[in-house]
């Protein structure tokens, strides 16, 4: 499991739902320091959609295209932004935790990397009620990864929340 704690004592600022996507950008940074290497950007933040992008010449592999790692990782963390973001304010103090994840790739990427996850058809109503009452959820997210507009990979991981 990747352990990834939204209250991470490295950064003491608190994130509310103002919080600007260059906010978030500097807590990811403090909290998970190797997603600096990605090079990455919130394009977007909030309990709907998260949107992250990377460019390819910090990820690029040596065919000259996105490096599936670098693809793992930023569709990761576009789907665990989308918990926290739908779990930081009611919860504070606990942990978004991946369990479990796959990655399709379908298309080779020659251009900055783009991770989208959307809430849609997620039941955030359940799962917030099962953290109020257990202490403890668990959610599937997915992500669609794009290489300028064409669909290049898609990603389902299983994200947990446990209350400290």
């Amino acid at each position: 499991m990747i352990f990834m704690h939204p209250t991470h004592t490295r950064n003491s600022q608190k994130m509310t739902r103002s919080t600007n996507v260059r906010d978030i950008e500097k807590y990811l940074i403090k909290a998970m320091p190797m997603t600096e290497s990605l090079g990455f950007s919130v394009r977007s933040f909030s309990e709907v959609q998260v949107e992250i992008s990377a460019p390819l010449d910090r990820n690029i592999n040596h065919c000259g295209t996105a490096f599936g790692g670098s693809i793992s990782v930023l569709a990761i963390l576009s789907a665990w932004c989308l918990v926290w973001a739908n779990v930081r304010e009611e919860s504070p103090g606990g942990n978004v935790i991946i369990c479990s994840h796959s990655i399709k790739f379908k298309n080779a990427i020659f251009s900055d990397i783009r991770s989208i996850s959307e809430s849609g058809n997620l039941d955030w109503n359940n799962f917030r009620r099962r953290v109020a009452r257990r202490g403890s959820a668990k959610i599937d997210v997915t992500s669609r990864i794009y290489s300028n507009e064409i669909e290049a990979a898609t990603f389902s991981g299983s994200f947990a929340f446990v209350k400290q």
